[in-house]
């Protein structure tokens, strides 16, 4: 049986960690390892990958998801997972071509969102540092500060008091203005219910179609104001 083909991971430079996984289970998942394991280089003839440039616990929340489908452990709620541990999750599977592994990675991040209706801006760097102009967490971040925080306050404490708009990414600043011009001139429409609208900040998986909400998502793009 494919399926018990058992390859070795090691993870890490200063602290290194090896994961023994099921070969298929990870090269089913990830156009990476698919490529690397089944195909004509040295790791597929030895079934081993070095991977000195992760961090050995980002990949062992990953090959939780992996084999339970879970990024939780069975003694964490929601909240308990950390907001870094979820976009370190989110980076790694772009990383390594793993779609669905980003995907449960904005849905958990979301669900804290709804728990917590709050998300650190100190998240901000670290996305926008690591992350295409394209990104889907990009697009998140910039929805619920957009859709749903007081950017009205003033004063030391106000979002955009200098100097705390001094410590937000320039692209970031400039994402949330054109956000909040389209939805001043009616482009976009006030997303209340983030959970309704989840799968409009999914990955593309290879294989599945899109779904209605990113589809409606795309027209609201490209209407024009009246």
């Amino acid at each position: 049986n494919s399926f018990d083909e058992i390859v070795r991971i090691t993870v890490g430079s200063t602290t290194k960690k090896t994961f023994k996984i099921h070969k298929d289970l990870l090269c089913n998942v990830s156009s990476f390892f698919r490529a690397a394991l089944r195909g004509g280089f040295k790791e597929a003839c030895d079934q081993s990958i070095d991977l000195l440039e992760d961090d050995p616990d980002t990949f062992e929340r990953s090959q939780l998801w992996l084999y339970s489908r879970e990024l939780r452990d069975a003694s964490e709620t929601t909240k308990d997972v950390k907001w870094t541990v979820l976009v370190r999750v989110f980076l790694f599977g772009e990383a390594r071509g793993i779609p669905e592994l980003q995907n449960a990675a904005i849905d958990l991040f979301l669900d804290k969102y709804v728990i917590q209706n709050e998300i650190p801006t100190t998240l901000l760097n670290m996305i926008y540092g690591s992350t295409r102009d394209d990104s889907p967490l990009r697009r998140l971040m910039v929805d619920t500060m957009a859709h749903r925080a007081d950017l009205s306050q003033q004063g030391s404490r106000g979002w955009f008091a200098e100097g705390r708009r001094a410590r937000f990414p320039s692209s970031f600043m400039f994402d949330i203005a054109i956000e909040l011009h389209k939805v001043l001139v009616g482009r976009r429409q006030i997303i209340t219910d983030f959970e309704k609208v989840r799968s409009v900040y999914h990955v593309t998986v290879p294989g599945v179609g899109k779904s209605c909400d990113q589809d409606q998502a795309v027209e609201e793009e490209e209407v024009g104001p009246t």
